[in-house]
């Protein structure tokens, strides 16, 4: 046992107590007392029937140097204690709820190890959880570990707003695709386990007839799903009604979503609608346009408000049931072409239409969604709202893109705009205490052609480099003193300067001159 202990020591030392895993009495056995606990305390109804605390069965396995060497299994238990050996390293794995279980002889067969639930709604004795713990040291750790246990499921907790709608009900809901196995200790998904086929995945957890009187009240109901994480699979997107099976065909069949059906019967853009199978379906992660991910252990709390201008969208809306209108939208650009002279400016617009039965019935500028580009920035730029700014004379493209849209239009620059701004008198000259006015001619030029000029002293900006020696106000010089300054007008972008001398008032000198006789 000595020999163990010396081997384990990974420096050598006078003192061997000084070495980072020196355990005194290597060797001897040790009792270690593990307490069962949660990752968190939370409680509330559970729609599959049991406790989210329940954990009937569990199981831990023991691995030091990739071998098994330990394992054991309690029914209902807060603790229990084991023997280990001192100055040895373990790697501690825990599962709880899964029933019978073989212990894995390997630490890589318990790595990937997977728990089949099936049905989720067919749970009785308790929800799956997990634990693990690496390199703990015998001897020199705590002797008390905490088994601290996380739920492999999510806790998804549902809200509807309908309170818009004369008469909306909802009549079902549940959650469809979940998983039915999950690793807990092979992260195969995107930071946890998901399904990889589509016998992985079936129907989830259901609302009760309770439920939906909750539901349909306003309150919140709560779902469980097994993890299933799929990962970041529209990274960029920024709109919720481009997170749909078309974007994701490759994952379509594999990601979690939640269908729910109701009756509406009401007023829609002063169309009388009803039916009695509208049906919604969204795909459930961390958000509503990116993320796919369902992770154990944690809540997704989710509030549809159902709106009338959004009841009949068909991006957001899956299936329209019976006897309501024929609801469209298109995005268009306008206008798609234009023409603007150099220097000025103008702006196309996005615009989301919807059409009812064919006429539209509403026109929305959608312009700040989309990204705006030129293809030619030397002839006309555009900024984010689609406004476009002519440079010089040529033609270029411009393109909005979003939504997984394109759309372009054709600038025409017609001509080059140049502006000066010129003060006079320059340089000024004034006596100290008196007052001159300043001229500030701003100047337009048409492809260097003379067009306009304008007094813009009562609207530019004024300084002095002194205002000790003279003041300005809206092109008003003041004398304070006597020396030179400078003073700086800017209108428009453009600045100007002139140079002000300021005199003192005149003196005389008396003096007497001896003459010899």
């Amino acid at each position: 046992m000595a020999i163990t202990a010396l081997l384990m020591c990974s420096c050598i030392f006078e003192d061997m107590s000084d070495c980072p895993n020196y355990v005194e009495d290597a060797g001897d056995p040790i009792d270690v007392e593990f307490l069962v606990s949660f990752a968190d305390t939370s409680q509330t109804r559970s729609s599959v029937g049991v406790s989210e605390n329940a954990v009937k069965n569990l199981s831990i396995c023991i691995y030091h140097d990739g071998k098994l060497v330990k394992s054991a299994d309690f029914e209902s238990t807060s603790s229990f204690s084991l023997t280990l050996v001192k100055g040895l390293k373990y790697n501690m794995y825990a599962v709880a709820n899964r029933g019978e279980f073989s212990a894995p002889q390997t630490e890589e067969e318990m790595i990937g190890y997977k728990f089949f639930t099936g049905d989720i709604t067919k749970i009785t004795s308790g929800f799956p959880m997990s634990w693990k713990r690496l390199d703990y040291l015998a001897g020199k750790d705590s002797d008390k570990v905490t088994i601290s246990l996380e739920r492999l499921v999510s806790k998804i907790n549902l809200t509807i707003d309908s309170s818009e709608l004369e008469d909306f009900t909802v009549n079902s809901v549940r959650l469809r695709q979940g998983a039915v196995m999950v690793y807990p200790f092979h992260e195969n998904g995107d930071g946890g386990s998901r399904a990889e086929s589509s016998d992985e995945v079936t129907d989830g957890d259901y609302a009760s007839s309770a439920d939906l009187t909750k539901l349909n009240s306003g309150e919140s109901i709560t779902f469980y799903a097994l993890e299933n994480c799929q990962g970041v699979l529209l990274a960029g997107n920024r709109s919720a009604d481009a997170k749909v099976p078309d974007e994701i065909p490759a994952s379509a069949d594999l990601c979690t979503y939640l269908e729910l059906t109701a009756s509406y019967s009401g007023d829609y853009q002063g169309v009388a609608v009803s039916s009695d199978n509208v049906t919604y379906r969204f795909y459930i992660g961390n958000d509503n346009c990116t993320d796919f991910n369902i992770r154990r252990n944690t809540n997704v709390d989710i509030r549809l408000t159902v709106t009338k201008d959004r009841i009949f969208d068909k991006g957001w809306k899956v299936d329209y049931g019976d006897d309501v209108p024929d609801i469209t939208t298109d995005v268009i650009l306008t206008p798609t072409t234009m023409s603007i002279m150099s220097g000025r400016t103008s702006k196309m617009t996005v615009v989301k239409r919807t059409f009812t039965n064919g006429t539209q019935t509403n026109g929305q500028d959608v312009s700040s969604t989309f990204t705006w580009t030129s293809s030619n920035t030397s002839v006309a730029t555009v900024n984010t709202y689609g406004v476009v700014t002519g440079v010089a004379p040529g033609t270029a493209t411009i393109t909005a893109k979003g939504d997984g849209i394109t759309l372009t239009g054709t600038v025409t620059v017609t001509s080059v705009m140049t502006y000066t701004l010129e003060l006079s008198p320059s340089p000024l000259v004034l006596d100290k205490g008196q007052t001159a006015t300043l001229i500030a001619k701003y100047s337009t030029y048409q492809d260097g052609v003379f067009q306009y000029s304008q007094n813009v002293a009562s609207s530019a900006t004024w300084s002095s480099a002194s205002t000790s020696i003279a003041g300005v106000s809206q092109g008003h010089v003041s004398g304070v003193s006597a020396g030179s300054t400078v003073i700086t007008a800017k209108y428009n972008g453009i600045t100007a300067t002139v140079s002000v001398t300021v005199k003192g008032p005149a003196t005389l000198t008396l003096g007497w001159t001896s003459q010899s006789m």
